[in-house]
């Protein structure tokens, strides 16, 4: 079985081969002169080059590194629709009467950039870790917008600003206009954190301390785990993460929007278990339990000391993580009617 950096190098060099045939396919085959049987070897060359491409993503699947093969996947999956859109207007063009359409072009033109982009440097991830952190830097942008959210939400309430909150343009749709937050509402949203995150410099703000740790959380894997690779994980694990991060994502979205007044307790409790449950599974793959213990109890029984610095500082951060959401989570419970801490 071929390394996957040999496979990658392969179908970068037959994305150039695609490139040039579909260039010569199109000029054979232009409505005011076609030239067919000039148009029968370029074409012979593309169906050959096609058939290799989708060859080399069955071989990368077959590695069980789905993050990465999943990218590749879409990539070879976009050239070939547009190959196919390409082929079908060549074809339609030929039984037309209208010389003068350059919609060939366009698509050959659409078959050029995808395959361009697709090369540029850095466009396409080297390994499977490679391909997770592209997805969690995504989503990391969204989460960062959805804090935001939170700390708009809760600053309009703390400053008495009712108006700007009331006045957010759903009279112009015919709907009523958002409420402002009732008390009960308010601290539920908030939960305030007392307790500082020295490491990050996080202090102690009025704002949805879950959300905010979570963010952090979320930043901290991408920066130590996938980047740095600490602590290193197998595919099996990159792949889980991979999905972990949408899930991260949905249930933090779900939960910032049942916020929003009149909120609905069922639909916040929903949102909030799916977080801790994601959360809980996140840790689950960085430092998976053994004999049934749980995530601060192993953490707690480490001798820092033994593992490298970088590794303890990175383990000593999570630890630290772990403990903060802890406390925000029992203070976000506190603020939900019938559910025990």
């Amino acid at each position: 079985m071929p390394e996957f950096q040999v496979l990658r190098t392969d179908f970068l060099s037959i994305l150039s081969l695609i490139h040039a045939t579909t260039t010569k396919v199109a000029l054979a085959l232009k409505p005011e002169r076609p030239q067919h049987k000039a148009a029968l070897e370029p074409l012979n060359n593309l169906s050959r080059r096609v058939a290799a491409l989708v060859h080399l993503v069955l071989l990368m699947r077959s590695r069980n590194a789905l993050a990465v093969q999943k990218e590749y996947s879409t990539v070879a999956r976009n050239i070939l629709d547009a190959i196919l859109s390409l082929s079908s207007t060549l074809l339609s063009l030929q039984s037309s009467s209208d010389l003068s359409s350059e919609d060939y072009l366009v698509r050959t033109g659409g078959v050029h950039d995808l395959i361009d982009e697709a090369k540029k440097p850095g466009r396409l991830s080297i390994n499977n870790r490679d391909a997770v952190k592209r997805r969690w830097q995504q989503d990391h942008e969204s989460l960062v917008d959805a804090l935001e959210e939170v700390k708009e939400l809760c600053t309009a309430r703390e400053e008495g600003d009712v108006d700007d909150v009331a006045d957010d343009g759903w009279d112009e749709l015919g709907l009523e206009p958002s409420q402002p937050l009732t008390p009960d509402e308010l601290e539920r949203a908030e939960a305030v954190s007392r307790m500082p995150f020295q490491r990050s410099g996080l202090k102690p703000l009025q704002i949805l301390a879950l959300i905010k740790l979570t963010t952090l959380l979320h930043k901290r894997v991408i920066a130590d785990v996938l980047t740095s690779g600490i602590p290193p994980l197998s595919d099996g694990c990159l792949d889980k993460l991979d999905k972990l991060s949408n899930d991260i994502l949905v249930n933090s979205d779900d939960l910032i929007s049942s916020l929003h007044p009149p909120q609905h307790l069922p639909t916040t409790k929903s949102a909030f278990s799916g977080l801790n449950e994601t959360i809980s599974s996140i840790y689950k793959i960085l430092y998976p339990p053994q004999d049934a213990e749980n995530l601060e109890q192993r953490l707690a029984s480490v001798n820092l000391a033994d593992q490298p610095a970088a590794a303890s500082k990175s383990r000593k951060w999570f630890e630290t993580c772990s403990q903060q959401l802890d406390n925000a989570r029992k203070k976000v419970v506190a603020t939900l009617p019938d559910s025990p801490a």
